[in-house]
């Protein structure tokens, strides 16, 4: 058990890693939402609720970049329609279009 689990965390740190190095930060952030809307999300309606509130700086530490990068892609994201936040709480509106941003056009 112990080893799966140190084997499961390598591989997450592993993918991170990759995402640092290869991914622009409109993708790896895309990449985070949509793993923290699998994780902590809550479904209302079409949309996915975050139940964790995250600040712009937490999530710039997340993703590898600095808040202002971080607040200038989710103005756009908010723009775009594909999300919103309130209280500091996330709520995607757009999954398909974060899945496109990822990579993972599924």
């Amino acid at each position: 058990m112990c080893m799966e689990v140190l084997a499961s965390r390598m591989r997450i740190l592993g993918e991170i890693f990759v995402n640092l190095v290869s991914d622009d930060v409109n993708t790896r952030l895309a990449k985070l939402i949509l793993r923290l809307g699998a994780r902590y999300g809550r479904r209302i309606g079409k949309d996915i609720v975050l139940n964790i509130p995250l600040t712009h700086q937490e999530i710039a530490d997340m993703v590898g970049t600095t808040r202002q990068t971080v607040t200038s892609s989710l103005n756009a994201l908010k723009r775009q329609g594909v999300l919103s936040i309130d209280n500091h709480l996330i709520r995607i509106e757009s999954q398909e279009v974060l899945n496109e941003l990822s990579g993972d056009g599924t």
